[in-house]
């Protein structure tokens, strides 16, 4: 559980707590972790706390938010998995003198975190970015907090589910985790030692789950008639072999009417084969496996952030430039031997001119990550940044080659015509790639180590 927002640390941002199970949120008592809702719109956050879950699920599937999609369904699948296992939840909380079973304790874990998963997709009932808060906004998409909260949730509701599992799904839960190491990146030093865990994991519990075939009666149990049979057939032999065989595959032996009994084995130890062990340990390896996910994401966040850091940057210096010449033509000149963008004379918009031939050699410079790189799994829309960030860096370079050529500190181009000066200044918008090409190729080894955004 998270420790609620104290009014000595107002912008603390803690996820939002569902009520408990079978329980609306409107019996609950007001929730101090709303707080990073509250900050948007007070009155909007006490409705989401009072909605109920289906209402809220409704929103976040109408929502067209790429990324709210692919968090629900991973929601979806993992509420589906608790239902299966652990069947309807009960209408009402049971009575306080009741002590709750470990299971129902983990249960109530699971739900409770796919309640803060759900509240942190869960779309603005006002999406006004003209509002005084759209600051807040603003610093959520930065941050990604939401997103963030969302994806911690569901990973930590699944990883709960192992503890759930009965003895007979361990197996499965394993070949199902394997594949999820399989898209961890190669050069990480945790896949192998996982890979590893998981393969001896996968070994004992096939040990503890074997039955001989001649063994098995219906339901894959053992076939006590037949261990009779062979008993009174075979005498003290038999009976020692069945016996051997009994406790190699975990079932009770019956000798005499008395009360079957398990021997001891050698191999391996009894904590490490107990169900309890082995789905703490699946959990473990699972928790590291999406650990890995979850920081290679926070890290296309950051190269996304850098990108747009930059943009803004060259945003700012192209449109004071552009504005500074519109009311001053002679604060900068484009023009190079009597030749100017816009005819024989400087003209307020020439900057502008250039600067739009410049960001079209720029989206030019987009067909090379679009041909040769690869797209980065995430919810961040890394491309979208590279795609703004070239655009502008065309616009900034465009400028800055015909002021070169203008200033004679480039003599091996000449501009003859008003014609020739903008085609050039498109060239000088594409060469923006020789710069923007290092934030391609950072792009591209980040996306081959990121493993798929549904991985849970």
């Amino acid at each position: 559980m998270s420790t609620p927002n104290t009014p000595d640390n107002p912008d603390d941002e803690a996820p939002p707590v569902s009520a408990p199970i079978g329980v609306t949120a409107t019996t609950a008592p007001p929730i101090p972790q709303a707080q990073h809702i509250a900050d948007l719109n007070v009155a909007s956050a006490t409705k989401l706390l009072e909605e109920p879950r289906a209402a809220i699920e409704c929103r976040v599937c109408a929502d067209p938010a790429i990324w709210r999609a692919q968090a629900f369904d991973a929601y979806a699948n993992v509420r589906d998995e608790l239902n299966r296992i652990a069947g309807p939840l009960p209408s009402a909380l049971p009575p306080a003198s009741c002590e709750p079973t470990e299971r129902e304790r983990i249960v109530v874990n699971v739900d409770t975190a796919l309640g803060e998963a759900l509240n942190a997709m869960a779309p603005d009932c006002d999406r006004s970015w003209w509002q005084p808060q759209w600051w807040l906004r603003l610093r959520l998409f930065y941050s990604g907090s939401q997103i963030e909260q969302a994806w911690l949730a569901i990973h930590r509701a699944r990883a709960e589910l192992y503890l759930l599992y009965t003895a007979d799904e361990l197996n499965a839960q394993t070949e199902a985790l394997g594949v999820l190491l399989t898209d961890l990146p190669e050069t990480s030093t945790l896949r192998g030692s996982l890979t590893t865990g998981l393969t001896h994991l996968g070994a004992t519990i096939g040990e503890t789950t074997d039955v001989p075939k001649g063994e098995q009666g219906k339901g894959g149990q053992p076939n006590k008639e037949s261990e009779k049979g062979k008993g009174s057939e075979k005498g003290g032999k038999g009976a020692e072999t069945k016996q051997g065989n009994a406790i190699k595959s975990g079932a009770p032996t019956q000798q005499g009417g008395d009360t079957p009994k398990a021997e001891p084995t050698a191999t391996p130890s009894v904590d490490t084969k107990s169900k309890r062990g082995v789905s703490s340990e699946l959990q473990r390896i699972y928790e590291h496996a999406i650990g890995v996910s979850d920081r290679l994401q926070r890290e296309a966040r950051v190269l996304r952030n850098n990108m747009m850091v930059a943009s803004l940057g060259i945003f700012i210096v192209v449109a004071a430039l552009g504005l500074a010449h519109f009311f001053e033509p002679k604060i900068v000149s484009l023009c190079a031997a009597k030749v100017c963008p816009l005819g024989a004379s400087p003209k307020p918009l020439d900057v502008f001119v250039v600067e739009l031939a410049g960001v079209l050699g720029g989206l030019l410079s987009v067909v090379i990550p679009l041909a040769g790189g690869e797209r980065i799994q995430t919810p961040y829309r890394v491309f979208n940044q590279q795609l703004l960030l070239k655009t502008l860096a065309g616009a900034a370079s465009a400028v800055g080659g015909v002021l070169l050529v203008g200033g004679e500190l480039v003599s091996l181009v000449q501009f003859k015509t008003s014609g020739a000066l903008l085609a050039y200044a498109v060239v000088f918008g594409f060469a923006q790639q020789i710069v923007t090409g290092a934030v391609d190729r950072r792009a591209s080894a980040l996306a081959k180590e990121t493993p798929s955004v549904k991985g849970v």
